[in-house]
């Protein structure tokens, strides 16, 4: 598939993810409206750090799973017309800001966010979320796993490429 038709798909995608409500009880480990269509990307390819479906795999080291009936959670990063931006959740409220890349230099800039009270653990989890993008300086990809570094160079957020077919 070419770059710009999986870009395409990706905002097609996101649109779709954050309209969504909650996940079928047979989907839930994958993000809504794309279950059966979200692939791994093929070994030995790094992936994108734009236009990428990221799945969060840990935050600050503790992994993260996908919360029952709730969306997968997860970043996207985004450049279209010249603009680069950030969506991301971990399963309750949607969050969405400005994004500066640099080199291996990253900053995400607080925009919106949906306010719904969130139940545990997922309240903790969006907290953790939030700060550890705000925390964010460095990426680097391996494969197609995204490592997101704080100025010292520990780990803030791990995730995992995703794509559609």
């Amino acid at each position: 598939m070419h770059a710009a038709s999986r870009a395409v798909l990706l905002v097609a995608f996101a649109c779709i993810a954050a309209c969504a409500g909650t996940v079928p009880a047979q989907n839930a480990g994958m993000a809504p409206a794309a279950a059966e269509s979200v692939i791994e990307e093929p070994p030995g390819s790094d992936a994108e750090l734009l236009n990428t479906f990221w799945k969060i795999l840990a935050l600050r080291g503790e992994p993260v799973s996908v919360a029952p009936g709730k969306r997968e959670p997860h970043v996207i990063l985004r450049s279209s017309d010249g603009r680069d931006s950030w969506s991301a959740t971990v399963g309750c409220n949607s969050m969405s800001g400005a994004l500066t890349v640099t080199g291996d230099r990253i900053e995400f800039k607080s925009g919106i966010s949906t306010l719904m009270a969130c139940p545990p653990p997922l309240d903790a989890l969006e907290k953790a979320l939030s700060q550890s993008l705000t925390a964010s300086a460095q990426w680097r990809i391996e494969g197609s796993r995204l490592e997101l570094l704080d100025d010292a160079g520990a780990q803030v957020l791990l995730c995992e490429a995703a794509y559609l077919e």
